[in-house]
């Protein structure tokens, strides 16, 4: 018997991008690659789902997307940087839901 993923490809690359760790306000990279760009500086506020860092893998450009909204508190990565799987590349302090 197979079995089959039925999450979102939403929720299957925040669980990439999380680590697995479940850990929400950090955007971690979902695989080895070179940073093309950073699209967010510290102190910005965010919504879940903006792109807040394009990767370069295996010559393919993927958006990395906020995993929630917040505001950026730390960056790890610069354009140019090679990055290691799972390796940290923006912090978020997130929004309190109310």
């Amino acid at each position: 018997m197979t079995a089959t993923d039925l999450r979102t490809l939403e929720d299957q690359h925040l669980q990439r991008a999380t680590g697995g760790s479940g850990v929400a306000d950090l955007l971690s990279a979902p695989m080895p690659g070179a940073v093309a760009e950073v699209r967010v500086a510290r102190g910005d506020r965010v919504k879940a789902g903006d792109t807040l860092v394009v990767l370069e893998a295996m010559k393919l450009l993927q958006s990395l997307p906020a995993p929630v909204a917040g505001v950026v508190t730390e960056i790890y990565c610069a354009p140019g940087d090679t990055v290691a799987g799972h390796a940290p590349l923006i912090k978020l302090d997130p929004e309190e839901n109310t």
